[in-house]
């Protein structure tokens, strides 16, 4: 095991027990988790690691905050792989990508999935905190309705909350799936994110979101 004070020379003590955090967390489950043990398998004494978290739960939330930036990040990434053209057919494919980027983090990683909602009682919002640098979830999403905005698809008065429904309809999939079942993989989810897009687009929705479908 590393000498206490050798972790305090590779980095940030902080970011270092977040990350093992993780680690311990999505091989071996929230039931092994305790601020001691990931103290241990980081090299430092549990004192040292209180300085950082004054108890498990700290470590939990900054442990979501952790899973906030990653799922950003995918769903981010998404969007950057989209090739349809068009600003419309375009803004309608990223809201469709970022749905699907969402199940697929959850499916891919159930255990901190569980913990980053676990923690809060609603979606995050504009202040919620993520880590590297990453803007929250919410706000990647709130980003796609705009952009349906600004491309003339939609109305700003049909903009407006749809947001929350685009949300909880894909995290009340993503909570679904993780149950195991039909439900668990990413192809049964393509209706669902039809219905999404005809939620929010509205009686056009059926022609307007054909192209998008293509990948």
């Amino acid at each position: 095991m590393k000498k206490p004070q050798d972790a305090y020379h590779h980095g940030d003590l902080r970011s270092s027990l977040v990350e093992e955090a993780v680690r311990v967390i999505e091989r071996e489950g929230l039931d092994a988790f305790s601020l001691r043990e990931v103290a241990r398998r980081v090299g430092v004494s549990p004192n040292a690691a209180y300085r950082h978290f004054e108890d498990k739960d700290a470590l939990l939330s900054a442990v979501a905050a952790h899973g906030l930036g990653m799922l950003s990040r995918r769903m981010r990434e998404a969007i950057e792989a989209v090739s349809v053209r068009g600003a419309g057919p375009r803004a309608i494919a990223n809201l469709r990508a970022t749905g699907r980027a969402y199940v697929a983090f959850a499916l891919a990683k159930p255990e901190l999935f569980r913990v980053t909602f676990g923690r809060q009682a609603s979606p995050p919002g504009p202040d919620q905190t993520c880590t590297n640098g990453e803007p929250d979830p919410y706000r990647v999403l709130e980003g796609c309705l705009d952009a349906l905005v600004e491309a003339s698809v939609i109305s700003p008065e049909r903009r407006a909350g749809a947001e929350l429904f685009a949300w909880t309809t894909v995290h009340g999939y993503a909570s679904l799936a993780l149950g195991g079942g039909p439900l668990a993989s990413l192809e049964p989810l393509e209706p669902v994110l039809d219905l999404v897009i005809d939620g929010v687009l509205g009686p056009s929705a059926t022609s307007a979101r054909k192209p998008a479908a293509k990948r």
